[in-house]
């Protein structure tokens, strides 16, 4: 078990970070802006979490929150309790801070059709609460006991990863113990049961570490301001793509949903293959061309129902898709033939595994028939990779098609002035005592020639 699961590590690891993409992206988090494009507004943003919005006046909405964070950025640093006051010069509504003008309240600001001064007023309590708290995070009392209380939380994850891995190795043994029996009903799912057992245990562990992540950057006022400048840098607009913009984050989670999709198809098709068309007495070939076969096509429908839930026009990509697919195709066209010519060898079986052939000067036996390429391994116990196609392109003797019993002509020479009675008892002995040589029909032995320097 240790064995198999050395070899898949990289995608377990892989389904590791896609799980842990999908948490640091769902999970609602302060540091994360809500701005909305279509109104013009822009986050005001204290160490990373987002106190309110504020609406375009003059050029945009972003180079007014700029000025008011700069702003707020450079009070933090001081030790000095900060003054907020709202101040009314006519129909005008401001925001001092320490009596210097921080903002002034427009139409854009509105929430909701919301009384001016009532809005002021909420806006004066937060920023005094988060002055108030910045201040309190950057003194070296709340950094010494934060900090060893990060250490805490990381010794109790450690903990619990250590304690979680030996749980999951008691589950593994129990499932091999109640289904390890061939006699017992339910042993067929036994590798499906450890597959999403340890599925759900690597969930469990990315969980916990992004989680533990998440939480003690929370802690300090530099992790959160590094983790919404993270956020917001994976959030802004990337490229466009007709009239939707798309940001660096929802090309990733894109990516991750794509490479999701792939393993569950993957484990899907695993499951059909093993418990129908097992069942059904196909030939090991055959059932893997099927299931291959599933596995692309429900990929691709699968991709089709995922472009356009995310907002991708799935038409529109078709003249790119067009030309991209033509000079693939000119590049592939080589690996394409072998593809084809896989199929049509699994489908008719001219050759099977364990067969003796004879392709061109390539004598061995058939160890591996593949998508693209076949294994054979020779005489010499040599591994030779065969494209498919030279097997559709060229004659084959399979020495083992339909009936497995041949005929295998081996010339010897021996010297001039041999008895051959002698040498042919030899070689009928030698012949006999082999255990692949059968006794019907038996060896035979002919004297064919008088050559240069031997009989």
């Amino acid at each position: 078990m240790r064995t198999v699961f050395g070899r898949r590590r990289w995608r377990i690891w892989l389904l590791a970070g896609l799980t842990l993409l999908l948490t640091l992206v769902s999970v609602p988090s302060a540091a994360q802006t809500t701005s909305d494009n279509n109104n013009e507004q822009a986050a005001v943003v204290v160490d990373g979490q987002v106190l309110f919005e504020v609406g375009k006046v003059g050029n945009s909405a972003a180079e007014r929150a700029q000025k008011i964070n700069e702003a707020l950025e450079k009070e933090v640093q001081s030790p000095q309790a900060a003054e907020i006051e709202v101040e009314k010069e006519g129909k005008q509504i401001m925001l001092l801070l320490n009596e210097e003008h921080l903002l002034t309240l427009t139409q854009n600001d509105m929430i909701s059709a919301g009384d001016p001064s009532l809005q002021a007023e909420r806006w004066k309590e937060q920023l005094e609460a988060k002055l108030q708290q910045s201040k309190q995070e950057r003194t070296s009392v709340y950094f010494r006991q934060n900090l060893i209380f990060s250490i805490g939380v990381l010794l109790g994850a450690i903990a619990l990863h250590f304690s979680l891995g030996f749980g999951g190795q008691l589950a593994f043994r129990q499932l091999t113990r109640l289904l390890g029996e061939p006699t017992f009903p339910l042993h067929p799912w036994e590798k499906p049961a450890k597959l999403f057992l340890r599925l759900g245990l690597l969930g469990c562990l990315t969980g916990l570490w992004g989680a533990v992540i998440f939480y003690i950057s929370d802690l300090f006022p530099q992790t959160r301001s590094w983790r919404y400048k993270l956020f917001n840098l994976l959030n802004s607009p990337f490229f466009n793509l007709g009239d939707e913009p798309y940001s660096a984050i929802q090309i990733l989670l894109l990516l991750g949903l794509t490479v999701g999709l792939w393993f569950a198809v993957s484990i899907f098709t695993r499951l059909f293959k093993a418990y129908i068309l097992a069942k059904t007495g196909a030939v090991a070939g055959v059932q893997q061309v099927l299931a291959t076969l599933i596995q692309y096509l429900l990929t691709f429908l699968g991709l089709i129902i995922l472009l356009p839930i995310w907002g991708l026009d799935v038409g529109s990509l078709a003249i790119f898709a067009s030309v991209l697919g033509l000079g693939i195709g000119f590049g592939v066209q080589n690996i394409t033939n072998n593809f084809i010519s896989g199929l049509i060898i699994s489908l008719e079986r001219p050759i099977q595994v364990g067969d003796f052939i004879n392709v061109n000067e390539l004598v061995g036996t058939v160890k591996r028939i593949g998508a693209r390429s076949t294994e054979i391994i020779t005489l010499d116990k040599v591994s030779i990779i065969v494209p498919n196609s030279r097997f559709l392109e060229s004659e084959v003797i399979n020495w083992s098609h339909g009936d497995p019993v041949s005929r295998l002509r081996i010339p010897v020479g021996v010297a001039y002035g041999s008895d051959t009675e002698e040498v042919k008892t030899a070689l009928l002995e030698a012949a006999n005592a082999h255990p692949d040589v059968l006794l019907i029909p038996e060896p035979q032995v002919w004297f064919q020639e008088f050559a240069d320097s031997s009989l």
